[in-house]
């Protein structure tokens, strides 16, 4: 049997295809964005990364379709909505429900931050500069950030989905006007450190939008879609034009240039409008894209690509340095001193040394993506503790990391010991570390029934 045969076969009747595309679809976009707007150039005898956004102003503009992390928080909100109902209906408790959902997740990471950190600490022993190894691994580590933010917003799920059954529209309501009173005191009111909470505000709102999506409370005709979109847009727009909010969806410090403020880093209410435009447009779409993802072809290209697509996620950056360690410095590839003519015609040539390296990085690690049942938790309060410990740990260890790098000067062999035992501690307290079987799917295969 063809292979598009065998996966139209093996898959639910009720599967919801738009939802698992969007995943995907949404993993590759920032794959590629970040291909196209993290620029790499050799600096001496080292690589120099600077940003696009910073060297081309009005590529900001671009952003406002090409920022995809809200679509992934909304597909999450979809598919950790029906994976709570399906463990409701099988007695599962939430803190055998989180475990899952961490193992899944963090699994395929593992292996990341073991590598990296054993190659920061060879080329730290080999004489590479401090600066140098913390901006490369602060690179190959873009992909983490979202890890922290994902997990938190997910072990909130059972309490935010029974808010929603019960509360509805007003649950949402609250949790918006938490994260705009957040981003607000925090932005304009001068109040320190508030506005990192917004990774979990603002994100826990738009995840919250997706369990809409899942009842199908959401408009259900293209007009009414293409209204939310403009509602979302006019948000947006009036949050940059008038309320002074960045023209970025993506941060934009690089090249000597620093922004004040982003709507990234933290995360703005600005994303949050972003969602709405863009989930308005994505529904409007619904129904082509269903009917497309009917044909059997097409259909098994999604769901082989998304075997494996934290894998891709986790790596890409990864196969960016490599490909760039081993290409500038050769005579044989034109030295663009500036975004010219010459750097974008050879982007093709870029793009396809990065995605053949990609590929032997998902064939090597892609197995990760199996990830083990972890072992059973009580149901006792003292497990969900342990458990929300775990989750704390596990976001500020992931926090660290990505924030500082993995080279420490002043710790043994450079490596960052405290940022990655809390890493440890809370995988361990979440159950990550100890398991019983082997898993079929990762978290990015999360199952997205149809409603």
């Amino acid at each position: 049997m063809a292979i598009a045969a065998r996966v139209q076969a093996a898959t639910p009747a009720g599967r919801y295809r738009y939802a698992d595309f969007l995943r995907v679809a949404s993993i590759l976009v920032v794959v590629f964005g970040h291909w196209l707007l993290l620029t790499v150039r050799q600096h001496g005898d080292q690589l120099e990364f600077g940003n696009v956004l910073v060297d081309i102003p009005w590529t900001r503009w671009l952003t406002w379709l090409l920022q995809v992390m809200p679509v992934f928080f909304l597909v999450g909100g979809y598919a950790n909505a029906a994976s709570l109902e399906a463990a409701r209906r099988k007695g599962e408790h939430p803190v055998g429900w989180l475990r899952g959902r961490a193992m899944r997740l963090y699994w395929p990471v593992i292996p990341f931050l073991l590598l990296w950190t054993a190659i920061v600490a060879a080329l730290a022993m080999l004489g590479s500069s401090p600066e140098f190894l913390k901006t490369l691994s602060q690179v190959v580590l873009v992909p983490a950030w979202f890890l922290a933010a994902y997990l938190a917003v997910v072990a909130l799920s059972p309490w935010t989905y029974a808010l929603h059954k019960r509360h509805g529209w007003t649950a949402l309501g609250a949790m918006a006007a938490l994260a705009v009173a957040v981003d607000v005191a925090s932005r304009f009111g001068g109040v320190p450190f508030l506005g990192w909470s917004t990774y979990v505000f603002v994100w826990a709102a738009v995840h919250q939008v997706g369990y809409f999506w899942r009842d199908g409370r959401l408009p259900r005709t293209v007009p009414g879609r293409l209204a939310l979109a403009a509602a979302g847009y006019a948000a947006l727009a009036t949050l940059v034009f008038v309320a002074g909010y960045p023209l970025g969806m993506v941060g934009a410090n690089g090249a000597g240039v620093a922004e004040t403020q982003t709507n990234t880093t933290p995360p703005s209410i600005a994303l949050a409008a972003l969602a709405i435009g863009q989930l308005g447009l994505l529904l409007a779409i619904e129904g082509p894209a269903t009917r497309w993802l009917e044909r059997p072809r097409a259909w098994a290209a999604v769901a082989l690509v998304g075997s494996s697509i934290m894998t891709v996620y986790l790596w890409h950056m990864s196969a960016m340095v490599a490909v760039a360690a081993a290409v500038l410095p050769g005579a044989w590839w034109p030295k663009a001193a500036s975004l010219d003519a010459t750097y974008w015609a050879l982007r093709p040539v870029w793009l396809l040394f990065l995605l053949a390296v990609l590929a032997l990085l998902v064939l090597a690690f892609r197995r990760f993506e199996r990830a083990p049942t972890p072992r059973a938790a009580g149901a006792s309060v003292g497990a969900g503790l342990v458990a929300a410990l775990g989750v704390v740990l596990t976001g500020a260890g992931m926090a660290a990391t990505v924030l500082g790098g993995l080279h420490a000067p002043s710790m043994p062999l450079g490596i960052p010991l405290v940022p990655l035992g809390l890493v440890l501690a809370g995988l361990a307290a979440l159950g990550v570390l100890r398991s019983q079987k082997t898993h079929a799917a990762s978290d990015g295969a999360a199952t997205t029934e149809g409603r």
